[in-house]
């Protein structure tokens, strides 16, 4: 870690415990986030032996590629690019 990371506190309870949980804000590049490992589907990512909770990164947007669902927003910051899903909001969306 490094000066940079910054711990909150979570405004959400554990139905079975009352402890409130610190989630710790990591920034990272595309590069680290494309290396992380993934333990199981749907769950927590690890870094560098630690599990990945919120993080932060600096990018730019390289192209919005449309379908008839969503919208995937492929953004790159000089380390590698990534593709984010960003489902289309069909009320508003007149595009």
């Amino acid at each position: 870690y490094n000066s940079f990371n910054q711990s909150y506190p979570s405004n959400y309870e554990n139905s079975t415990s009352n402890q409130n949980r610190v989630y710790t804000v990591r920034p990272v590049s595309i590069k680290h986030l494309l290396s992380s490992e993934l333990r199981h589907p749907d769950g927590e990512r690890i870094l560098d032996g630690k599990p990945l909770e919120i993080v932060t990164f600096v990018a730019r947007i390289n192209d919005i590629p449309r379908t008839a669902d969503s919208e995937n927003i492929v953004v790159e910051d000089g380390s590698g690019s990534i593709q984010i899903p960003y489902p289309k909001n069909t009320a508003t969306s007149k595009i």
